[in-house]
């Protein structure tokens, strides 16, 4: 089958037909294709059932009306066949009420409905009399007390797992019984609440955050955990002072685009809850820098600045790569008519040596990048790395001055000779590649647009380290 439709879309993508034309002509196939199954499982539905296997006949009409609802037949023997299976399942069910079995009667019961569901969908209605029904609200209300008395018990043990699978249990057979619900939540998120507690309480602020946050998340607010995840996120926040960027000389400064407003643009892009920009106006440069040149990192820590990160441009050049031009062989294709010797006009077809020009081109940008992410409190390097960003771009091209038509690839080693090693390639694919390459594009990047390309790719790099740390 995979095979026949892999062939199909193969053909009609061939065609030179409208896509609305196409659709009706796959809609009617695939039609056609589900006909044929509906009926194969109709003729094994009916094999089964004269065998007496019911249940298998039933399976099978079903399969065969599910693609096809139009045929008598199958529908017919669905409802036959079908009402036969939930007979045994009502019985089933009606044996371990008797029995006062309550939890068997009760998913035997769900059993037969979801039996009875799954035809009612195909537009096959069994007959389910009203008593199984009235039987299942009293052993359903029955068994789900019971185990309601156990998941309170396991509750009251802190027996936490054990409690959240009974009280779930209870949900998904009675959706409002009692506060089953309340229950439920208390029994999966109270050991993830006591778990997040212990994580802030142990100074693992971020750990316990994303903790509390899930649970708030879930529960739509379970005790006070939204106020702990504040206090988490207060504690684990970290304000950041992003200074100028430090060029080791003058002329890379021009050069490099890279700014302290794109650094902080991309960091806040983002928006990583425990990390806060903090605005180079508040900071006066004779309060950042000490005596001595460096980060005066006690009054940097007394505004409240947590850390700063220091970027520095180590190398940056460009180089612009000459054009690189050769003459390359190839032939044009001449078509020639003469008479023979019985006076009939023929063709024949000459190829006579040529050549292109062949043109490369090379466009580079190479940059060097170190960083440190320093903590103001004691002048500690949370993070430094240094790396090498390059980008480059390459062109390759060629063109003929003669007609594109009538140029056939080939090579000859002397154009005003004949060799040995001359060869015609006149070939599909050969003479495509030539003619594309004849007509390929010119257009190099420029090493302004490269270099920004390698800047960018090094921002990137410092703000996913940056937002990836964890300091716990």
């Amino acid at each position: 089958m995979q095979f026949v439709l892999e062939a199909l879309f193969s053909y009609l993508g061939g065609l030179k037909l409208n896509i609305m034309r196409k659709l009706l002509i796959l809609s009617t196939i695939f039609l056609l294709l589900f006909g044929c199954a509906a009926n194969r499982y109709a003729k094994r539905a009916t094999k089964f059932e004269d065998a007496g296997l019911y249940k298998d006949a039933a399976e099978m009409y079903y399969q065969s009306v599910s693609r096809n609802q139009n045929k008598v037949d199958p529908k017919l023997g669905l409802q036959r066949t079908g009402q036969m299976v939930l007979n045994d399942m009502l019985n089933d069910f009606n044996k371990q009420y008797e029995n006062s079995n309550t939890q068997d009667a009760v998913y035997h019961f769900i059993e037969a409905k979801d039996y009875f569901d799954k035809l009612e969908a195909v537009n096959i209605t069994l007959i389910f009399p009203d008593k199984y029904n009235t039987k299942y609200t009293e052993v359903k209300n029955s068994y789900s007390a019971d185990r309601y008395r156990e998941g309170k018990e396991k509750l009251n043990r802190e027996e936490f797992d054990r409690a959240a699978e009974i009280f779930g249990e209870i949900l998904t057979i009675s959706t409002n019984y009692k506060d089953a619900k309340e229950l439920y939540t208390t029994a999966k998120y109270e050991p993830l609440y006591r778990q997040a507690n212990q994580m802030l309480n142990a100074g693992k602020y971020r750990s316990a955050y994303w903790e509390f946050n899930a649970i708030m998340n879930e529960t739509n607010g379970y005790k006070d955990t939204y106020e702990l995840k504040l206090e988490a996120q207060e504690k684990a926040n970290m304000n950041i002072l992003v200074p100028e960027i430090i060029a080791s000389s003058s002329a890379i400064a021009n050069k490099v685009p890279i700014t302290t407003t794109q650094i902080v643009s991309t960091i806040n892009k983002k928006d990583n809850p425990f990390i806060t920009i903090v605005d180079q106006s508040v900071v006066n440069k004779n309060k950042l820098y000490s005596e001595n040149h460096n980060y005066d990192f006690n009054t940097l820590d007394l505004m409240g600045i947590n850390a700063i990160l220091h970027i520095e441009i180590d190398k940056a050049f460009t180089r612009k790569g000459s054009v690189n031009v050769t003459d390359q062989p190839a032939y044009v294709k001449i078509k020639q008519q003469y008479t023979d010797e019985n006076g009939n006009k023929q063709t024949k077809t000459i190829y006579n040596k040529t050549q292109y020009k062949a043109y490369s081109q090379k466009n580079s940008a190479e940059l060097t990048v170190s960083y440190k992410l320093i903590s103001t409190k004691n002048g500690a390097v949370l993070i430094t790395d240094s790396f090498k960003k390059t980008a480059a771009h390459h062109v390759e091209y060629g063109r003929y001055s003669g007609k594109l038509n009538n140029i056939v690839a080939g090579y000859w080693k002397d154009i005003d000779k004949k060799s040995n090693a001359d060869r015609v390639q006149d070939n599909y694919m050969k003479n495509r590649n030539l003619r594309n390459f004849l007509t390929a594009s010119d257009k190099i990047t420029p090493t302004s647009t490269l270099l920004k390309q390698a800047s960018d790719e090094a921002v990137a790099d410092i703000v996913r380290e940056l937002d990836t740390f964890n300091p716990e």
